[in-house]
């Protein structure tokens, strides 16, 4: 007798069926082929390019922002550009999570498919309850809080439980597929004999359950935030004896781009004081948010003309001290008090005045939370600081492959319409068995111009 065919599936590691399925689940290797077929000598001729090899070279004085030859430089203007987009991280965990549990979302119910498109379940929203509990210790986690139930009784999964913290208490959020579970469940902990004892302030309240979004979800979804911080900086004064001289510097470094440590550097309007009562006039040009490693040496020379030598040169103290990783802990415990997130990532390494970060909560009641309390809130490691958040609405869809294919030069002139907007646009590598689907994103912060976008 003949041995079954391969199961695809089980190969590609979620096969539905376990040991029902007809076809083999044996572990097997498959061979990559590999063409023989040589390509013809056109074909990999190389052509000779008649470009200036001066042109991938970058040029070190435009990278220090005083390039004299401008457009007619022959060295390279956009290749120290090219260097740091190539060194920017991936800020978008989401492009490597290309599983498919083939559920979908239709009307408002979620279908869950199986092998041969057989939907093996559908979900409306009536049938979930959930139940929120106030009044928990600030170390319960979802695996105590289920095990001190299951003590009792109440037998509830761990993944069922998403837990929140706040400043002085927790909070659990129990969700399960049991239409009925919530009343009774809230009834039980209400008792002054189940966990009163232990938890005197516990207080268990029955809320919406909702449903959870569906792979294929059509819907703008707006669980995502993104919040930003100054890094630490200081500020350099340069002092001038004569006020033409520093309204020469002023606009001099205005109006070009001047670079300190890699940032570009923008100067105050010059201010004048008195020295001493019968002393001279001293004219200051203020250069703020300098990077806070900031030394006299790294100023360049060249930011004022040889007959324009700033008097003195000094160098503030930086805002705050507190490294790159300490800071984005502290504004992750800030995030994570409002509620369970599903995925963040952070990077201060970033070139420019502000560190970054992106988090994506389990629910969009939490986003939404974190945005109207932590928007512009003092940094508790500098409170002449303040912490922005946006949220941020998302629409994230498969196309077949084959459609994408088709349209897909129309969707790159639509999409630098969107960048105008300032909608970001991604397209995914191709997903699936077969690379079968494309997976398209498009983000911003205004919904409207999302849900536009979308539709275009």
């Amino acid at each position: 007798m003949a041995s079954p065919a391969p199961c695809k599936f089980f190969a590609s590691g979620y096969c539905m069926r376990g040991e029902d399925c007809r076809y083999s689940h044996e572990k097997t290797t498959i061979t990559p082929q590999v063409s023989i077929s040589a390509k013809k000598p056109s074909e990999v001729a190389t052509s000779h390019s008649t470009q200036d090899p001066r042109s991938q070279i970058p040029c070190y004085h435009h990278s220090r922002g005083n390039s004299r030859n401008g457009s007619a430089c022959p060295y390279s203007h956009t290749a120290e550009k090219q260097k740091e987009k190539a060194a920017e991280p991936d800020l978008d965990p989401e492009g490597k999570q290309n599983y498919d549990n083939f559920t979908r979302d239709f009307g408002g119910a979620l279908a869950k498919f199986d092998v041969g498109a057989q939907v093996s379940k559908i979900s409306l929203p009536t049938d979930f309850s959930a139940a929120r509990i106030d009044g928990l210790p600030l170390d319960v986690t979802a695996e105590s809080f289920a095990a001190l139930l299951k003590k009792k009784g109440v037998h509830l999964m761990p993944e069922c439980v998403r837990i929140r913290r706040y400043d002085d208490t927790a909070s659990a959020d129990v969700k399960v597929d049991d239409p009925t579970f919530a009343k009774g469940f809230c009834s039980k902990l209400n008792e002054k004999t189940f966990l009163k004892t232990k938890y005197p302030n516990m207080k268990a309240s029955h809320v919406s359950a909702g449903l959870q979004s569906g792979t294929n979800s059509h819907q703008i979804e707006c669980k995502k935030i993104q919040c930003s911080w100054f890094k630490p900086s200081r500020t350099v004064w340069l002092h001038f004896r004569s006020e033409n001289v520093a309204e020469k510097v002023f606009e001099r470094i205005n109006s070009k781009s001047f670079k300190v440590l890699g940032q570009t550097i923008r100067s105050q309007p010059p201010t004048g004081r008195m020295t001493s009562l019968l002393g001279p006039m001293t004219w200051t040009v203020m250069l703020p948010n300098l990077p806070a490693m900031t030394t006299q040496k790294d100023i360049p020379t060249y930011i004022t003309l040889p007959h324009h030598i700033p008097q003195r040169i000094e160098i503030g103290e930086a805002n705050y001290d507190v490294e790159g990783e300490e800071a984005s802990a502290i504004v992750m415990s800030l995030l994570l008090g409002v509620g369970p997130i599903e995925w963040s990532q952070i990077s201060t390494e970033l070139e420019g005045k502000r560190a970054k970060a992106v988090a994506r909560y389990y629910e969009e009641s939490d986003a939404r939370a974190a945005v109207n309390s932590l928007q512009e809130m003092p940094l508790p490691f500098c409170k002449a600081l303040t912490l922005t958040v946006q949220l941020i609405s998302t629409a994230k869809f498969k196309v077949a492959s084959s459609i994408f294919n088709a349209i897909q030069s129309r969707i790159r002139t639509v999409s630098q319409i969107w960048n105008e907007q300032h909608l970001k646009f991604k397209i995914y590598p191709s997903a699936g068995l077969k690379q079968q689907y494309r997976v398209l994103k498009i983000e911003g912060e205004a919904s409207k111009d999302v849900a536009a976008a979308k539709e275009a």
